[in-house]
């Protein structure tokens, strides 16, 4: 059974990292441009994961978390602006901080 990720934000470095290191795990992402769109996704389809990209540094980012936790409470939240320490090493030739991405998810 995949694991459903939800990649909020315009963040396109991230999602452009995230779906290299998806790749054919099982994981399956769906990323969406503002909070609004990802309600929606939320209020339709059974997420595991949800990232906050670049919305994440939006003033509205705890509002739209306590909305989204109603709408699916056993959701797993990562600030993505938080997993920007050192990659693994396997994982060197990834972009920063998007290279802690897939291990975050996984955890």
């Amino acid at each position: 059974m995949p694991i459903y990720v939800l990649l909020v934000g315009g963040d396109e470095p991230l999602y452009d990292t995230a779906t290299r290191l998806i790749g054919e795990s099982p994981l399956k992402l769906v990323a969406v441009p503002d909070p609004d769109t990802a309600l929606n996704a939320l209020a339709g389809v059974r997420f595991d994961v949800l990232v906050g990209g670049a919305m994440a540094d939006d003033a509205m980012f705890e509002r739209f978390l306590v909305a989204a936790r109603e709408l699916q409470p056993g959701l797993h939240v990562i600030d993505a602006r938080k997993i920007g320490s050192a990659p693994p090493r396997r994982y060197t030739k990834v972009r920063k901080p998007a290279a802690a991405l897939l291990p975050a998810l996984l955890a």
